[in-house]
């Protein structure tokens, strides 16, 4: 049975604010290992690097001296361009690209940009690099460079054709608002079923597509079909637990549970 991460470990960053680089390389190269040894699943390694979402400037200057202090870290690379992708997404605030200012969308640019090589480097130093792919393809969807972000994803389903965690970030690439459609979306689940994924993956990529319909449904006008999709997303999460609402159905969540406080689907 696969072993289990949190994604609050204190000891990343005591570790970092320590400049204690021997030591994080070892820490998080050794999860990779597990990873691909199949000892930890997809979602705890990424887990693992989630304390670099977020770093002090102070802990910035720390990322940038361990990259190039240690040029064939697999984990300084991962982590400075997990760190980078985050701050583009930061960057823009919850707004759309069409609202920013040119300095936010400047910025955004340029740190999708710093983030790419980051990611890039690491994918290139660990055998499975299915962490690093699925920052690249955060990257990619931020870019609309839906061609990567195939690409991207078939690269991942060979490393592992059961992965979830890609799939998922693939199958929002899919959506309306970024570029696809829905009959996109329902042929990737045909087509993931078709490459044996397991029951409860294809209940992450049904439930996506049924928050993105909510969504569209309640843009529209139409609260009735929006809530009928938002019901069918959660009633897939209650059967898949652990993050998965708070990671990709967050519009469902808000509408049923935010603002109704339905007790059927409400923690």
């Amino acid at each position: 049975m696969p072993i289990s991460v949190r994604a609050s470990d204190p000891e990343i960053l005591a570790a970092l604010d320590a400049r204690q680089y021997q030591r994080l390389d070892a820490k998080l190269n050794g999860l990779q290992k597990d990873y691909e040894s199949g000892r930890l699943d997809e979602i705890s390694l990424r887990n693992a690097f989630a304390p670099f979402y977020h770093l002090t400037p102070q802990q910035i200057a720390t990322m940038q001296d361990w990259v190039k202090s240690s040029p064939n870290s697999y984990a300084a690379h991962l982590g400075w361009g997990i760190f980078l992708r985050r701050a583009a997404l930061d960057a823009q605030g919850g707004q759309r690209i069409a609202e920013l200012s040119s300095e936010k969308l400047e910025s955004r640019t340029r740190l999708l940009e710093a983030a790419k090589p980051e990611l890039q480097r690491a994918r290139a130093l660990t055998a499975k690099p299915m962490l690093a792919i699925f920052h690249l393809m955060g990257v990619s969807l931020f870019q609309g460079d839906q061609v990567a972000s195939r690409t991207l994803a078939n690269e991942a389903n060979k490393i592992d054709p059961k992965n979830r965690l890609v799939r998922d970030r693939y199958m929002v690439t899919l959506t309306p608002r970024w570029g696809g459609s829905y009959p996109a979306m329902r042929s990737f689940i045909a087509a993931s079923r078709a490459e044996g994924l397991d029951t409860e993956g294809i209940r992450h990529l049904e439930a996506i597509m049924y928050d993105d319909m909510g969504h569209s449904a309640m843009e529209a006008g139409d609260r009735a079909e929006a809530y009928k999709y938002f019901r069918m997303a959660l009633d897939l999460d209650a059967r898949i637990g652990g993050s998965f609402r708070e990671d990709y159905l967050m519009t469902s969540n808000a509408y049923i549970c935010g603002q109704d406080r339905d007790a059927k689907y409400c923690r």
